[in-house]
């Protein structure tokens, strides 16, 4: 030390580094949030009419089928599948029934349309998918 100058304490300048920290945190700007581009946009339904509820849901059964048969696919989902295939094979008898009028044939063709279409890709999906992997080893 210099003779000329008093000690210092050796805590004094982490407080005060700090405390200069403190104030120049304070007065700094907030970052502008980044802009997040505009969503993609939701495409419309198919615009093709559906055909009649028994050929919708009967495409609907078979994908659901393929969809089932998929090597990917858990024990707990196929039994989820399972009742799905009894729910569209309830629908498909509602609709068959002589008392029911053409609008609500409609509403459950425009459903299993809706049904079959996902069912087709998922189906195509995972069926790929599971020719791609390579076959597991027995050991």
């Amino acid at each position: 030390m210099s003779p000329h100058r008093p000690p210092r304490a050796a805590g004094v300048w982490l407080p005060a580094l700090w405390a200069i920290g403190l104030a120049l945190g304070a007065c700094a700007r907030p970052r502008p949030l980044p802009t997040v581009p505009p969503p993609a946009p939701i495409l419309a339904d198919d615009p093709s009419t559906p055909a009649t509820a028994e050929e919708e849901c009967g495409q609907a059964v078979t994908h659901l089928r393929r969809y089932s048969e998929c090597a990917l696919i858990e024990v707990q989902r196929r039994e989820w599948l399972g009742r799905w295939l009894e729910a569209i094979e309830r629908d498909l008898a509602i609709a068959g029934q002589p008392g029911i009028d053409d609008a609500s044939r409609q509403q459950i063709a425009v459903a299993c349309h809706k049904a079959a279409r996902v069912l087709h890709r998922t189906a195509d999906r995972c069926l790929a998918e599971a020719a791609a992997r390579p076959p597991a080893r027995a050991q």
